[in-house]
């Protein structure tokens, strides 16, 4: 009679990331689709290549296979990934082959994360600081998906939660009322305590009525506070996004940026607002993409990149009426911009 052999896995995880990577060369698009987490990959080779694409969008550049080898040479002091990157490429997973394989490379990070647990366990048994309670918590949470159970709660469990958000956002606002970033407006404050973390706020109107002005207006009240910002303008290139920042800081008119009075005394003033507005905003922690027709997949993987970056805290987009769903038309998109 036969031996029978062990069933076999999906795939070896080094075959499985590299299948991987080459789906995200040929359409990076599918790491916002598919929630892809940087942390999941196993391999150093692996977080150098996602960070060569991260440096690539951020610089506007798109990911092909020429500006990916040239990055990766940059950033390893001269290493060639030409073959390598072929490689990856030759190997890459269609499309619709991406969620399973996404599945695997979850788990597997799941199983890195038990298998580090139960050595924590093993070193606390080995002392005598084991305590069950404890390691059944730990080896939960490790091997299931947060992003299942973060939406689950009991009644109790919301109510400490809530008192905990409560007692948090008093120490923050410190009997001001603001509890999140100013708006600059008093009124506004006062009614939102300011723009808090997981709010998305949509300032809607008629053209023409000074959306943009108003959201710009909002932009610079947090950056005179050192508030780290994205902006995404998908309607105004970079220069006129920021001749309207630097109008809305030095308070000068918009004009002024392309035309100065003639008489001296108001020629003076304008200068100096201009040069003190550009002094100002060469400091500002303000970035910014004016990319048109830009995606809402590449919205999300922009805020990602700044976030990890930059450390921003709040995003800004002018406006949602311009950004591309044709990737998705079949999904209507208030859906798209809410998830």
């Amino acid at each position: 009679m036969e031996n029978q052999q062990p069933p076999r896995r999906v795939g070896d995880i080094a075959a499985i990331e590299q299948g991987m990577l080459g789906a995200l060369i040929t359409n990076p698009e599918l790491i916002d689709t598919n929630r892809i987490k940087r942390e999941w990959f196993a391999t150093k080779e692996a977080w150098t290549v996602l960070d060569a694409m991260d440096a690539l969008t951020l610089a506007g550049k798109p990911v092909s296979v020429p500006n990916l080898v040239g990055k990766l040479r940059d950033m390893t002091g001269g290493h060639d990934f030409m073959q390598s990157v072929i490689r990856w490429k030759d190997a890459a997973f269609k499309d619709y082959e991406a969620p399973s394989r996404v599945d695997f490379l979850k788990r597997e990070y799941q199983l890195r994360q038990a298998d580090k647990v139960l050595r924590e366990i093993h070193k606390e048994v080995k002392s005598g600081e084991f305590t069950p309670e404890s390691a059944t918590e730990r080896l939960y949470n490790a091997v299931v998906d947060s992003d299942e159970t973060q939406h689950c709660f009991t009644a109790a469990e919301a109510a400490k939660l809530t008192m905990k958000r409560i007692v948090e956002s008093l120490e923050a606002s410190s009997g001001t009322g603001i509890t999140g970033i100013s708006t600059g407006i008093g009124i506004l404050d006062n009614i939102t305590g300011g723009l808090n973390n997981g709010d998305l706020v949509i300032v809607a109107g008629r053209a023409s009525m000074g959306k943009t002005s108003f959201d710009i207006g909002l932009q610079v009240t947090g950056l005179r506070n050192n508030v780290a910002t994205g902006f995404i303008s998908a309607e105004m290139p970079v220069n006129k996004v920021a001749a309207r920042v630097m109008s809305a800081y030095g308070r000068f008119n918009l004009t002024w940026t392309r035309s100065i009075p003639k008489d001296t005394e108001t020629q003076a003033r304008a200068m100096h607002a201009l040069l003190e507005s550009q002094k100002w905003l060469g400091q500002a922690p303000l970035h910014i993409n004016d990319k048109p027709g830009i995606t809402i997949a590449e919205v999300a993987r922009q805020a990602r990149q700044w976030k990890r970056l930059y450390d921003i805290k709040v995003l800004h987009v002018d406006y949602i009426q311009f950004l591309d769903i044709s990737a998705d038309a079949r999904t209507p998109r208030h859906e798209k911009v809410g998830m």
